[in-house]
């Protein structure tokens, strides 16, 4: 995975690669390398990206439940948005 970036950076990077991938269809010739890449954003968005809001946690957790659906959840998944909500809650918000 790549240095982290800002949530604003990171979420726009992720949605762009998703959707260029939901763009090409199933068979096209670049879908797999398509996934890899949004689910590589996906994961650093998830684990790499710290969340500067309540909101961003929660489209954390629901991003770590889409990209473990028909897997056991990775204890990453769950531990990066608990460091938010640590870091949150120091911080009052």
């Amino acid at each position: 995975m790549e240095t982290p970036i800002g949530w604003a950076d990171a979420l726009a990077d992720y949605q762009r690669l998703r959707a260029l991938s939901d763009a090409l269809g199933s068979g096209h010739e670049e879908m797999d390398a398509s996934v890899d890449a949004y689910c590589e954003a996906a994961d650093s968005l998830i684990m790499l990206t710290a969340a500067p809001d309540l909101h961003a946690v929660i489209y954390k957790l629901r991003l770590a439940e889409e990209r473990a659906e028909g897997f056991e959840m990775s204890g990453d998944y769950i531990d990066a948005p608990a460091r938010d909500l640590d870091a949150l809650a120091a911080m009052g918000a």
